[in-house]
């Protein structure tokens, strides 16, 4: 099936998806904030203000400042003259200059712009400095980076992790000691990104897969450059055996870490526990209780109660495989989980200029989806489509779920539009309109429940349609990023029979038969309802945001 757009963006509703990617990426799910900004790249190409926000994103949350440069000119070269944006991309294209001719070009475009800028002033004048006193451009990069205060650092490492890949391009004027250096410390950098983010998904009780830990592959990747340089220091083998372990590249993280046992093998306890965690990752849990008494031993000779009580615990485990929670304990887990969600749509729905209330969004799709009556309507594709363009799963699905009570048959109606979403969409919206559905399955409050509802969605209606059958692979995957006990809790089940596929083509499919779908791309109208007070929302938003991501 072709991919569809049910909701064209224009260019009001660009600055709240902007803004979207930068809270998806808040959040810990840049990947999520790169598909998203993708999405609207191809909507408004070579749009100033997007280029630049994806340069922000690429800088302060993966580290990449050679990509962000190019983001940076980009955005200055498709703005046009007088517009704010066109100011701040010169002033980072600067930062990120990579010669001196370039920055020099590059700060006095910016200075024409912004003559009294401070932050630039002061910079062109240390790198003037820096020239006529024959420093290396490279190395005077490296330097400012190593001059920023700490506190700056350990709250800006994208921005510290960006300065150093661009001093990296003039790698050939720095000796292999120093290159060994700047590698390192920007693989720090780039791990401290990648332990932000992993904090915040765990605070939102959510699994961090390792194809979405964008900043932990390139810290692997920074660190295994450094290593050709250096190969005989066991703590940066031990850096690339514990990264590879969070990103369940366990062959090489059993490599590295015995490398690091080999080069240190007493008194450096670290590469023991790493090794551990390897094997339990294997399920080779004897090998595990084994390398857990070594690490035991050399802790507590060496003094270290941390590492030792880590390898106490590894010394002592008892799992002789991965066991399922029971249904207590994951339903309580829903409960927390759909909490810490509800938390989030608070949030978002608190923001300067909104009711911090859902009463004007439930009323909203009231409104817009009342006209239908009992019947369906192809453009309950549009309004949800619509609602997911501008709000979080988390609360389109609070909104559904308050609007139930008041309109039954246009709740089931906005549920089936999902399904039809999640297939035949793609990027973002396919990602957010699944993950809607998943919250509506956690939502039922009980392991039981979820696969009751995940059976007749998702099974019966994939087996009832060849149009639907990627529905789920596509549902599991997003319960694996949630949760990655989900699959095997809630999907694994048995083939769904004659009857349950019949009930689906009676109860789900009949909506989306030729004749009920006229129009399978749904056309972009005025706003009204929700799209009203969405439109008045944005209105009061719009400084806010503009400050958030300059």
């Amino acid at each position: 099936m072709p991919t569809t757009r049910y909701y064209q963006r224009d260019r009001d509703d660009k600055i709240n998806s902007i803004n979207r990617c930068f809270t998806d990426a808040e959040q810990g799910r840049i990947e999520l904030a790169l598909l998203r900004i993708a999405d609207l790249l191809e909507e408004f190409q070579n749009d100033a203000s997007v280029l630049y926000a994806r340069g922000l994103l690429q800088r302060d949350f993966l580290g990449s400042g050679l990509k962000a440069r190019d983001d940076f000119e980009n955005a200055f070269r498709a703005a046009s003259p007088g517009a704010e944006v066109r100011s701040l991309a010169a002033c980072n294209t600067a930062t990120l200059a990579r010669s001196y001719e370039e920055f020099e070009y590059w700060s006095a475009t910016a200075l024409e712009i912004l003559p009294k800028d401070r932050g630039m002033n002061s910079m062109r004048s240390a790198v003037a400095e820096a020239k006529s006193a024959e420093a290396d451009y490279h190395a005077t990069i490296v330097n400012f980076v190593a001059a920023t205060p700490p506190e700056e650092k350990a709250n800006r490492p994208g921005s510290a992790a960006s300065g150093l890949e661009a001093a990296l391009t003039g790698r050939r004027a720095l000796r292999a000691e120093e290159e060994v250096d700047v590698r390192k410390h920007r693989a720090q950098f780039l791990r401290q990104l990648d332990r932000r983010a992993a904090e915040t998904r765990e605070m939102l009780l959510e699994n961090f897969p390792p194809e979405e830990r964008l900043a932990l592959q390139c810290a692997v990747e920074e660190m295994e450059r450094t290593l050709v340089l250096e190969d005989s220091d066991a703590e940066l083998w031990n850096f690339h055996a514990a990264w590879c372990m969070l990103l369940r590249r366990n062959d090489e993280a059993m490599q590295s870490a015995d490398k690091a046992i080999a080069l240190r093998p007493h008194g450096y306890v670290k590469p023991w526990i790493n090794k551990a965690i390897v094997l339990l990752h294997l399920e080779r849990f004897d090998d595990v209780r084994q390398c857990g008494q070594e690490a035991a031993r050399q802790a507590e000779a060496a003094g270290l109660d941390a590492d030792l009580r880590q390898a106490q615990q590894l010394a002592s485990i008892k799992r002789t495989g991965h066991e399922a929670p029971d249904e207590g304990t994951f339903s309580r887990w829903m409960e927390d989980f759909l909490k810490a969600g509800m938390l989030t749509s608070k949030k978002e729905i608190s923001q300067k200029g909104w009711s911090g209330e859902y009463t004007e969004l439930v009323n909203g799709f009231l409104n817009r989806t009342r006209l239908f009556g009992a019947d369906w309507h192809p453009k309950y594709l549009r309004i949800v489509a619509e609602m997911l363009i501008y709000f979080s799963p988390e609360t389109c699905r609070i909104t559904l779920v308050e609007a139930r009570a008041q309109n039954e048959i246009g709740y089931d109606n906005a549920l089936n539009a999902l399904l039809y979403l999640i297939v035949s969409s793609s990027g973002a919206l396919q990602r957010d309109a699944t993950r809607m559905l998943c919250l509506m399955f956690l939502g039922t409050g009980s392991i039981s429940g979820a696969r009751k509802m995940y059976r007749q969605a998702i099974l019966e209606t994939a087996a009832g349609s060849a149009e639907f059958r990627s529905l789920p692979e596509i549902v599991r995957k997003e319960l694996t990023r949630i949760n990655s006990w989900l699959p095997k809790l809630i999907a694994d089940q048995e083939p769904v029979n004659e009857a349950e596929i019949a009930h689906a083509r009676r109860t789900v499919l009949w909506r989306f038969d030729s004749s009920r779908m006229t129009e399978r791309a749904i056309p972009h109208q005025a706003p009204n309802g929700c799209a009203t007070l969405i439109v008045v929302v944005l209105v009061a938003v719009v400084a806010w945001t503009l400050w958030r991501i300059l």
